[in-house]
């Protein structure tokens, strides 16, 4: 153990009451990221609307249920076809965000030949089976940093921010999830 780990140790321990509370608060620590994470994207949800109704553009947001699956989503899409997304996705860990499309409705053909025709809009992005452009993003929610830019009292900042990006992205890139949504799907 190191020296600071020994502190901590004896603090912990050094009487009944404050064992009971660490042990307390270890027992509900993970509810409490669940939560604050849950907060936050609600507040994401809540952002991506009032942008949309400030600016009249025709998208629709979406956040799943289940915030703590890998697949969770975050995203926006235009107002007719949900197939092909804007968005962030594994919400309570290190997020994915980009262009996404749903896979059954893809002619894979017409997307790879799209793909290649305006890769260069997409430098420092990759593509996948799922992703018509991703990347990752910074912040993980595993990591204590993270959590602290969305502690309730200091997270209304940078969930506007995160929802300015994703409106943002959404808007540069209509013309391909148009193009996308007109020429690529089945």
């Amino acid at each position: 153990m190191s020296e600071y780990e020994n502190k901590i140790f004896k603090t912990l321990t050094s009487s009944e009451d404050r064992f009971k509370s660490a042990f307390e608060i270890a027992n509900h620590l993970n509810m409490v990221k669940r939560k604050m994470i849950q907060q936050f994207w609600k507040s994401v949800e809540k952002d991506l609307n009032e942008l949309i109704l400030k600016t009249g553009e025709n998208f629709k947001v979406a956040l799943d249920s289940d915030l703590s699956h890998p697949t969770s989503k975050c995203y926006l899409y235009d107002g007719k076809n949900p197939s092909v997304r804007v968005l962030f996705e594994n919400l309570s860990q290190k997020q994915t965000f980009g262009i996404w499309f749903s896979d059954d409705k893809i002619n894979y053909e017409k997307i790879t030949e799209y793909r290649n025709a305006v890769n260069l809009d997409f430098g420092s992005y990759s593509f996948n089976h799922w992703w018509f452009a991703k990347t990752h993003v910074q912040n993980d929610f595993n990591s204590f940093e993270s959590l602290l830019m969305i502690l309730p009292a200091k997270m209304s900042e940078y969930s506007m921010s995160k929802a300015q990006k994703l409106f943002d992205f959404a808007v540069t890139n209509k013309v391909h999830t148009e193009y996308i949504i007109n020429n690529c799907l089945k």
